[in-house]
């Protein structure tokens, strides 16, 4: 079942950075860039390193290990298009950002 959940405040979230947040099992990297928010899973699709933690630059997340990198419209990977990054929309109330998400399953199954 959905929930829409509370992840920051949207003054918590660097500009042109991430925050890395959980929410039950998972968790994700909340970026600003270029005036819009974005989710990602904080799990690289390549070997599993933190996306949270890598260079948001030019509308793209770089995966710290590899250098592996994503579109953060879409997930696509620059690098390899055969990839993707779970992005999820992420909405502004009141300050604050929202995401809508399913929280009852564990941590994401693409975790090789």
């Amino acid at each position: 079942m959905s929930e829409r959940v509370k992840i920051c405040a949207v003054a918590e979230v660097p500009a042109d950075g991430a925050k890395c947040v959980t929410l039950g099992e998972r968790e994700f990297a909340v970026i600003a860039h270029g005036g819009k928010f974005y989710a990602v899973e904080n799990f690289c699709p390549h070997k599993g390193g933190p996306l949270g933690l890598g260079q948001v630059k030019n509308g793209t997340i770089t995966c710290p290990w590899h250098r592996f990198r994503f579109e953060l419209e879409t997930g696509k990977s620059v690098t390899n298009p055969a990839m993707r990054a779970r992005i999820y929309p992420v909405a502004i109330e009141d300050r604050n950002l929202m995401l809508t998400i399913d929280l009852t399953f564990g941590p994401s199954s693409n975790r090789g």
